[in-house]
């Protein structure tokens, strides 16, 4: 094996998988599938285990806002969501899922891992986290092993461009999903 890659985002969800999925997509193109493993992963489990209820708390709802203002959950979802965070947290997934899996079918991806990991792998060789806010996690969580961690966009010259929110609207996350194919597939011809 010449490589073993892993992508990270925040929940292994949205960003990651399609990352991951494009790779995989390339690798087999170019022939050389077999000498790369390709994964991807998320930080917000060690995030939602490690973290005190407070803070778990106060993540969530900050995504709960959000939601709201983008007319992704209703005012009335709030006052149920605010009491079961597991129910907001699932709802919230739940969404970005569909998004992911309708960008992955407009482009003849039909990407499922079994099962999607939620901690980050101990046997990585390189990581590109999608953002610099996941990055600064995986970099935590990675303190004292040898693997080489990148931000994706900067390790092609195109920083942070993947920083915005975790939960976007759907145009929104189909343009972001066109940006992290670019990048993704440039990071591919630089690395192979």
């Amino acid at each position: 094996m010449l490589y073993d890659l892993e992508f990270v985002c925040i929940g292994n969800n949205g960003r990651s998988p399609i990352a991951a999925a494009i790779a995989k997509k390339f690798l087999f193109e170019t022939g050389i599938s077999d000498k790369v493993r390709i994964t991807s992963s998320g930080t917000l489990v060690d995030v939602m285990k490690k973290s005190p209820d407070s803070k778990r708390i106060s993540y969530l709802s900050q995504f709960l806002e959000i939601a709201i203002d983008q007319g992704i959950l209703t005012t009335a979802d709030s006052e149920v969501l605010r009491l079961n965070h597991e129910v907001l947290l699932q709802k919230l997934l739940d969404y970005e899922k569909s998004n992911r899996d309708s960008y992955l079918n407009s482009l003849g991806l039909n990407w499922i891992q079994d099962p999607l990991q939620t901690d980050l792998r101990d046997d990585s060789e390189i990581i590109f986290a999608i953002s610099n806010r996941v990055l600064s996690h995986v970099r935590r969580i990675y303190a004292n092993r040898p693997t080489l961690i990148y931000e994706l966009g900067d390790y092609v010259n195109t920083p942070y461009i993947f920083d915005s929110t975790w939960i976007l609207t759907t145009s929104e996350f189909f343009e972001l999903a066109n940006r992290l194919h670019e990048t993704t597939l440039i990071t591919l011809k630089k690395l192979f």
